[in-house]
């Protein structure tokens, strides 16, 4: 029997390398659907970044061609994401002139002079997302086509991410034996799973990983900003292992089975006894466990707020945060959002069988762009030009504040234990991966 034509989505983080197939419909006899996932331990990544491509090229290799096999499937297109620290947006302010009413091409024109953007000379830029149009004095114009002006302003979010990490990502899947890959943000396809509502109202689409914290910021529908922070849930598992004195692979143990993000959840008495053989290894309490736990979640939620904060007033976001990662599982993280943010916190990762929701979003970004190739163009559910009249929003955004510092808030319980756990953040924190 004929494989079945399939996109793939490649997710390569710090702790798994993740891989995805779906079928897509290539019209009326289209046989059958097919939908399915492998992950595997990363090795060769580095706070997203590949420091090794012959392992992670064997991994994606093995995954790809085992899902093949599997669903006799044939893989037609590659769609992979970048995580690293590297990736992150910044703001251009295009205009153009118009003779006429502005036509698709005087918007395609438009976006073309974000080619101008000043950007670094090792960086490229992976997306153009237009924000609300200009036509002349008329602001928040979502749909400037067929509109009357002579000029018509745009600012777009842009997003950048290292040249050399972009190619490094593209020769793996092309060594793997797969032409042609598209890479993207895999943040920003993760924000697929937003629904319109929460991006209208204000959302934070927050990524736990294991080395990196993802913070996507969403208003009025428009993606403000995207920034990625240089730690994660390892920086926990790090942390745990100097001060209970125990080994990386306890440390993750009892951080996943045993471990708390807000104190006095549970009965502080507890003790966990992980002593080996060798009795080199101590006894750890709950009340200590549950202790570190929350000092590093507060300063990781102090930064996640910083970004949004540089993006727009915190109050805007209405919709509160959505988490994704296996770090969002954290138990009582929501308790400790709302405490300390008093936000709305709504993870999204269930685990187990279940597809990873950066997979998720990369699959949903590679099956809209292959619609879009085999039938009339549709606007992207994520871009903001749609066909229509041209609709003007009046709705009032309050200016984005000065960025918060994230150390500045008072009383927190990291404050008890920044001289004890001193230096988390250097290089060595990142050593440490989840199992």
């Amino acid at each position: 029997m004929e494989p079945v034509k399939v996109i793939a989505a490649v997710d390569i983080g710090t702790s798994q390398i993740s891989v995805a197939i779906e079928s897509f419909k290539e019209g009326p006899a289209s046989r059958k659907t097919v939908a399915d996932f492998v992950t595997s331990n990363s090795e060769g990544v580095r706070r997203g970044i590949i420091v090794n491509e012959d392992a992670v090229t064997n991994e994606l290799q093995k995954q790809l061609s085992l899902l093949e096999r599997k669903n006799n499937a044939h893989i037609v297109k590659v769609f992979a994401g970048i995580n690293g620290i590297n990736v992150h947006s910044q703001t251009y302010n295009a205009q153009k002139n118009i003779l006429n009413n502005v036509t698709l091409a005087d918007v395609k024109s438009l976006e073309g002079c974000c080619d101008q953007a000043p950007i670094d000379s090792d960086e490229i830029i992976l997306h153009k997302i237009n924000q609300s149009y200009t036509c002349d004095n008329q602001s928040y114009v979502d749909n400037p086509v067929g509109a009357q002006c002579s000029n018509l302003q745009c600012q777009y979010t842009l997003l950048v991410a290292n040249r050399n990490e972009v190619s490094a990502i593209d020769r793996c899947i092309r060594k793997a034996g797969y032409d042609t890959p598209v890479i993207v943000s895999s943040l920003y396809a993760s924000t697929r799973i937003l629904s319109k509502p929460e991006r209208d109202r204000g959302v934070a689409l927050v990524n736990f990983g294991a080395a990196t914290t993802g913070v996507a910021v969403f208003v009025r529908g428009y993606l403000r900003q995207l920034s990625v922070l240089p730690f994660g849930s390892s920086t926990i598992t790090s942390d745990l292992v100097r001060g209970c004195n125990i080994t990386v692979n306890q440390a993750e143990t009892v951080k996943i089975k045993y471990g708390h993000a807000k104190m006095d959840c549970v009965d502080n008495s507890k003790r966990y006894d992980l002593r080996q053989g060798n009795g080199a290894n101590s006894i750890v309490s709950q009340k200590r466990l549950d202790f570190i736990i929350q000092a590093r979640m507060e300063e990781i939620l102090d930064h996640v707020e910083a970004e949004i904060n540089n993006a727009i007033n915190f109050d805007y976001i209405t919709s509160g945060i959505v988490a994704i990662g296996r770090g969002s599982n954290l138990t009582d993280l929501q308790e400790l959002v709302k405490q300390r943010m008093n936000k709305q916190f709504k993870p999204l990762e269930t685990g187990g069988n279940e597809m990873p929701q950066c997979l998720r979003g990369l699959i949903e970004y590679g099956l809209q762009k292959k619609r879009a190739e085999q039938g009339p163009q549709q606007p992207d559910l994520f871009s903001n030009v749609q066909t229509g009249t041209v609709e003007e929003k009046t709705e009032d955004v309050k200016e984005k504040t000065p960025a918060a510092n994230p150390k500045s808030k008072k009383g927190g319980i990291w404050g008890k234990v920044s001289n004890a756990l001193s230096g988390l953040f250097d290089e060595r924190d990142q050593d440490t991966k989840l199992d």
